[in-house]
């Protein structure tokens, strides 16, 4: 299930009176949606003031192409995953093996050319399309 926000309304005090209208500005509820609303009191050094935000999301079916999209990502997430990982291992090898305590900003003494992938579309980094994605 997809959840899709239908209507988002911020309010700037955490005491906000919410009225039914607001609920129904955008059109019909059904009686399957649902209805956040979350309160935020004011940080202690007024860091920011206080606010109420409504949410009402509809839930919905994934699509075909929205579960692939998120095959891929859960994919390329996962290949990410394991390069940080063996990289890290490379890492303590070399220092545990060798004695070689590494510097906080030092590289592995052991590089691996790992291919890049985008971790939103799948593809190549080199190759990939997606806006603010690699930023």
């Amino acid at each position: 299930m997809v959840r899709d926000s239908i209507h988002s309304v911020k309010y700037d005090n955490m005491n906000a009176d919410i009225l039914f209208c607001h609920l129904t500005a955008r059109g019909e509820l059904l009686p399957t949606d649902i209805i956040d609303i979350q309160r935020e009191e004011n940080y202690d050094n007024n860091s920011w003031d206080s606010y109420t935000v409504l949410q009402v999301y509809r839930e919905r079916e994934e699509t075909d192409e929205e579960f692939e999209k998120r095959m891929r990502t859960n994919t390329n997430t996962k290949k990410y995953l394991k390069e940080r990982r063996y990289k890290t291992y490379l890492k303590f090898k070399e220092e545990f093996e060798n004695g070689v305590e590494p510097e906080d900003d030092e590289k592995p003494a052991v590089s691996i050319k790992f291919p890049k992938f985008c971790r939103w579309c799948g593809g190549l980094i080199n190759n990939c399309n997606c806006e603010d994605a690699h930023n």
